[in-house]
């Protein structure tokens, strides 16, 4: 199953990561950097900064390119970069159902 992930290599918060999704994950994240005008490491860092530090990295992105497919994307980008959400519900942000940020 490895074989259809492409791994990129990053760094975020000065520190070098790498994150393997698939591709077509890869693809709406290239397309959420594009709209935004800036490098998938921005967004990328972005997401990290607002995630539950209990879901992994390669998740939270795959939630963020499905945000975006469904159209979505652009409120969830705005609530991230503007005002990231408290502590307690960075899921909601992304996940968009401040149900699950609690389960």
């Amino acid at each position: 199953m490895s074989r259809h992930l492409v791994k990129r290599s990053l760094v975020l918060s000065g520190h070098g990561t790498s994150v393997a999704l698939e591709p077509e994950f890869w693809r709406a994240i290239d397309a959420i950097a594009m709209e935004n005008k800036l490098g998938i490491s921005q967004v990328v860092e972005a997401i990290d900064a607002t995630r539950d530090p209990q879901r992994p990295l390669a998740s939270a992105l795959r939630v963020a390119a499905l945000h975006h497919a469904s159209g979505e994307g652009g409120a969830i980008w705005r609530q991230i970069t503007v005002g990231a959400p408290s502590a307690s519900a960075p899921d909601a942000a992304v996940d968009g159902d401040p149900d699950l940020a609690d389960a």
